[in-house]
């Protein structure tokens, strides 16, 4: 390290020490976010405690092995996993559900559940299936449910749509009143590839916008589930992506609008089948991508609150290297363990699917008074705020304060630091979050931009102290 990092390190080291209780302080009076990590997953367990449809049987569909998958999956997570949604849970088994509930609240956070309606018309080859969510009721409260049974023209969808709606738990909620809302859609569309297939998709996703349109659901918007399109022209899926009103429609995370079946290129997307040859459910390898997680525009772009967090959408055990393969055969899938990977072919015929969300915690907050200082005792001249930054982003040669950022030796107009600041972290409802006061940003500090946290009042302003006897900050 040279002399002139160890000199700067040290620097902020002290800096960082001297201000931390301050800063603590302004945190718990004055953040103006604080983010929490949410993980949503999506998951068709194929005819749960439903037996005779697809060929499936008790033993060649065996819940213990679903259960024991589920567990071991959640353990992978590290039950990070805080809402889970699963299709093809038998509507008439409260022992499934039973089961369920015993598995995924095996850790250390508490989910509730809501056995979702299978509609009074519902028909799945004469038989009852259902969804079913769980969420971490640390982080969430079921605020009211409904669904969707009947497509535009009155007649019945092959499967109902459910939609849950959720808050987030927030504790400062009676300061601001500022709820944040989360809309989950949970569907399974009519799976094939004929035209009546295709039409009753076309079906389904029509009436759900219809009921998002007229019921003027603007946040906050997800949509999970197996889908079953088999490319992105498909009318179904056009009529979620290009809905005339742009602040409805649903977004593709991963942006790919493509033939995605029996597509190498998308490998990495395929979510069924696990299996190259099976007597229950699907069959024919990885090749199709039927489960998807779509958000609104305000998911995306984060202007209600809750934004996606870019890159977390995944299809859990896919490795790109098994088109049209079983999950299990060569080369080895070292995506999870061996004993997972086992445990996902066997389970269900399609992979899970995860995607992070951010929950952004807007609070009321007082004035702020911004106050900048510079050391200039020593060859090292560093800008200082009461707003927990260190550096100034080269402002100084853009106006009329001539305060250098990092500069060293002194005088030299040589600059070291942008930017940079403070990050506290700690944990929240078991999940880690961080306030900074200071994030990569082309500008750098400016005023309630996301990632600079830290704020003071306007009576506050820096204090300046010195351990030099002759200096009059002594002390």
């Amino acid at each position: 390290m040279s002399m002139m990092r160890a000199i700067l390190l040290k620097l902020l080291l002290m800096i960082a020490f001297q201000f931390q209780v301050t800063l603590v302080e302004a945190q718990s009076n004055n953040i103006l976010q604080l983010v929490d990590t949410v993980q949503i997953m999506s998951f068709n367990l194929l005819n749960y405690s439903n037996e005779g449809i697809d060929g499936c049987t008790s033993s060649n569909n065996s819940a213990g092995t679903k259960l024991l998958g589920l567990r071991n999956l959640a353990l992978n997570n590290d039950y990070k996993t805080d809402i889970f949604v699963f299709n093809e849970v038998s509507a008439n088994s409260s022992t499934a559900v039973s089961e369920l509930d015993y598995i995924i609240n095996r850790s250390s956070k508490n989910y509730d559940h809501l056995s979702l309606q299978k509609g009074a018309l519902q028909a799945n080859d004469n038989s009852s299936t259902a969804n079913l969510i769980f969420w971490n009721t640390a982080k969430f409260e079921l605020h009211s449910s409904d669904f969707i049974e009947f497509d535009n023209n009155n007649g019945p969808l092959v499967r109902v749509i459910d939609h849950i709606r959720l808050y987030y738990k927030d504790s400062d909620l009676p300061k601001h009143n500022d709820t944040i809302f989360l809309n989950l859609f949970i569907a399974h569309f009519k799976e094939g590839n004929t035209s009546i297939d295709r039409s009753e998709r076309e079906a389904s996703a029509t009436a759900l916008m219809t009921y998002i349109d007229s019921n003027n659901l603007r946040g906050n918007n997800i949509l999970m589930g197996s889908l079953s399109f088999f490319n992105s022209s498909e009318n179904g899926y056009q009529k979620l992506t290009n809905y005339p009103d742009t602040a409805l429609k649903f977004i593709d995370p991963l942006n790919t609008a493509a033939n995605w079946s029996n597509n190498s290129n998308y490998a990495m997307l395929h979510t069924a089948s696990t299996r190259a040859t099976s007597g229950c459910g699907l069959s024919g390898g990885l090749n199709d991508r039927f489960d998807f997680i779509l958000g609104s525009q305000s998911i995306m772009n984060g202007s209600d609150s809750i934004k996606y967090v870019d890159s977390s959408y995944r299809v859990f055990g896919q490795d790109g290297l098994h088109f049209n393969k079983s999950l299990t055969d060569t080369p080895i899938n070292t995506s999870a363990s061996s004993f997972l990977i086992n445990l996902l072919e066997n389970m269900s015929d399609h992979l899970p699917v995860l995607m992070d969300i951010e929950v952004r915690l807007s609070q009321t907050i007082a004035a702020t008074s911004y106050d900048e200082r510079e050391t200039s005792v020593g060859d090292v001249h560093l800008a200082l705020s009461n707003f927990g930054t260190f550096g100034n982003a080269f402002r100084a040669y853009s106006g009329s304060n001539q305060r250098p950022s990092c500069e060293y030796p002194s005088n030299s107009g040589i600059e070291h630091l942008f930017e940079g600041g403070i990050w506290i972290g700690g944990y929240r409802n078991g999940s880690s979050i961080v306030s900074t006061s200071s994030l990569d940003a082309p500008l750098g500090y400016q005023p309630g931009n996301y990632g600079y946290e830290f704020t003071s009042d306007t009576s506050d302003s820096m204090v300046e102290l010195s351990s030099l006897s002759a200096s009059p900050n002594y002390s």
